[in-house]
């Protein structure tokens, strides 16, 4: 994922004036599906945490990524190892258990303008590249990002070139922060700034984001089309 800062009048801080995470946060979330009737049925869970990793006298920063599906048996779990000092993600792992019960392993290594893409099944293995640009961020950091645009002001905007490396592809949303307001969700009752984001291709389901006001900033709502995910519990170090 790829942050570029539009100018606009009266920018008080650069986008990470906060360091967007910290050690030890773990933040666990209900996944809905909203009916035509307004009813909301549960059909999965997601788990994101923080660690703090040290090798070769470098500090790294792992986010973890746990997803699970209820009705079609799907689960992920998705980790990406980052520099400490600017985020640039270096490597991705990502594990995960298809409706039919087969097991899917993907690795995404960075190296300048390229990602090294490999998977493997139980029946193959093989490996493909794709070209990025050259400071790019991987589409699993965009949770721990996205809430350093809270730094700004109402009005910032910001566009993102994200890349997944599942689906091999970039997207390039515009991040608008908006108003503030009150949200309740299963772990309470939280004062959010809402982001929005708006999609380049008009038939994609529009986006908005409700990020806590206060530090660190987790957060608390995602709204897409039909589907929720909400903050069920949330553990700060």
């Amino acid at each position: 994922m790829r942050i570029q800062n539009v100018p606009e009048k009266n920018t008080k801080k650069s986008l990470f004036a906060e360091i967007p995470w910290l050690n030890g946060e773990r933040a666990e979330y209900t996944i809905d599906w909203v009916r035509k009737s307004k009813e909301k049925i549960s059909i999965g869970e997601l788990v994101i945490e923080n660690r703090l990793s040290k090798e070769m006298e470098n500090d790294y920063i792992s986010i973890i990524t746990q997803t699970k599906m209820y009705h079609t048996s799907y689960t992920e779990e998705v980790t990406v190892l980052a520099n400490k000092g600017d985020y640039k993600p270096i490597v991705t792992h990502i594990s995960l258990q298809t409706p039919e019960g087969e097991t899917i392993k993907v690795k995404g290594h960075y190296k300048g303008r390229k990602v090294d893409i490999y998977v493997e099944t139980a029946r193959a293995k093989h490996k493909t590249s794709m070209n990025v640009p050259l400071n790019v961020f991987d589409n699993y950091q965009a949770h721990f990002l996205i809430r350093s645009l809270l730094n700004t002001y109402t009005g910032y905007s910001a566009s993102i070139s994200a890349v997944h490396i599942l689906k091999g592809v970039v997207t390039h949303p515009m991040l608008k922060v908006e108003a503030k307001e009150v949200v309740v969700v299963p772990a309470g009752k939280f004062v959010c700034w809402r982001i929005s984001s708006k999609k380049e291709l008009r038939n994609e389901v529009q986006q908005y984001i409700l990020i806590s006001e206060q530090r660190p900033h987790p957060m608390v709502k995602n709204v897409k089309g039909t589907q929720i995910i909400e903050l069920t519990n949330y553990v700060m170090p």
